[in-house]
């Protein structure tokens, strides 16, 4: 996330404690999970879980509605097998994050939807 005007997610809280995550991936009329939309989410859940909400909300600022799937065009970067594999390990890495248990830590409770 080195580029702040390039961000796809913002993060907001209000004052019951939830947060408030809105997917708006730029340049393009669909938000699609690319590699640099997982990495920064990643990187917000990883603030959460530091100072954790009450619970989170997900939901998109594209009227086209949530996430339409993979960024396809990244496919065509792919060297082999291993890669491939490796980004579809990103994407799980990122979807337990967001909603997976654990015995230590319990999920976020969490909300998926479409605009606000």
């Amino acid at each position: 996330m080195n580029d702040a005007s390039a961000r796809s997610w913002k993060l907001e809280r209000d004052a019951d404690g939830i947060a408030w995550l809105t997917l708006d991936k730029p340049g393009t009329s669909a938000n699609v999970l690319s590699a640099g939309v997982l990495s920064e989410l990643d990187e917000l859940l990883g603030a959460l879980e530091h100072d954790r909400p009450r619970g989170a909300v997900l939901l998109s600022a594209k009227k086209s509605g949530f996430v339409a799937g993979a960024d396809i065009k990244e496919f065509t970067t792919l060297a082999d097998e291993a890669s491939g594999y490796q980004l579809i390990q990103r994407g799980q890495h990122s979807r337990f994050r967001a909603g997976g248990r654990t015995r230590a830590r319990p999920r976020l409770p969490l909300s998926r939807r479409g605009r606000r």
